[in-house]
């Protein structure tokens, strides 16, 4: 069954990218089913910030925020804290979305944190390119540039560690 779980999250993702968020959302929500049914809290975890994705994209921001909640609690508890960044990054882009840019910028700090001290760099470099679009949204240039020159430092790194 849970091999199921996958295949459905992956026919999901495929109709996400094609395109049909409907079929996605039947697929992802199956998913989600067969990951609660054989307690694989990843999966659960997984398949419900793709559903608040979903939702995020369809403008329905409070599902979206539900999702996104569930998620982030669950990744918690089970201590998955790269789910976790990734949800916290989620909730960041809603509140960006929603022109909230002191609480996005609130969730993707708690991101960044994570990916520093767990030595996530490419993420890292991801989290600092957010802050920086997130600051110049605000305004404020000088520190969109420093946050995007910080990513761009990473991002030189380690594009000439891996070729």
């Amino acid at each position: 069954r849970k091999g199921e779980g996958v295949v459905l999250a992956n026919l999901g993702y495929s109709y996400n990218e094609g395109g049909d968020k409907r079929k996605a959302l039947e697929h992802y929500q199956t998913a989600l089913n067969i990951a609660i049914e054989t307690n694989d809290q990843i999966g659960q975890g997984i398949m419900l910030s793709n559903i608040g994705s979903l939702y995020q994209d369809w403008g329905e921001f409070q599902k979206a925020f539900d999702y996104y909640r569930q998620s982030l609690d669950l990744r918690r508890q089970i201590k998955n804290v790269f789910g976790e960044a990734m949800v916290l990054q989620n909730i960041a882009s809603l509140y960006r979305t929603l022109g909230d840019l002191e609480t996005a910028l609130n969730f993707i700090n708690q991101a960044l944190k994570i990916w520093q001290e767990k030595g996530f760099r490419r993420e890292e470099a991801l989290a600092f390119n957010s802050i920086g679009a997130i600051y110049s949204a605000i305004g404020d240039n000088k520190k969109a540039l420093e946050f995007l020159q910080k990513a761009l430092e990473i991002q030189k790194s380690l594009d000439n560690t891996t070729g």
